[in-house]
């Protein structure tokens, strides 16, 4: 059981790591509003039809 624990937390600080490392934006690009999925200066290409919602919190 104690070796549990610390499994456990190694677990959930991956999970947490893993959900935050991209974000997903808008901004103009060639003339037109675009969703823009990536991190940091880098943009990563993905299916749009893949989206299905965001929630964003500006803390």
């Amino acid at each position: 059981m104690q070796h549990l624990k610390p499994l456990a937390l190694l677990s959930l600080l991956l999970v947490a790591t893993q959900a935050s490392a991209h974000g997903l934006w808008t901004e103009q690009r060639r003339g037109n509003i675009e969703v823009i999925y990536g991190h940091g200066a880098e943009d990563n290409a993905f299916k749009a039809q893949k989206i299905s919602g965001a929630w964003a919190y500006d803390g």
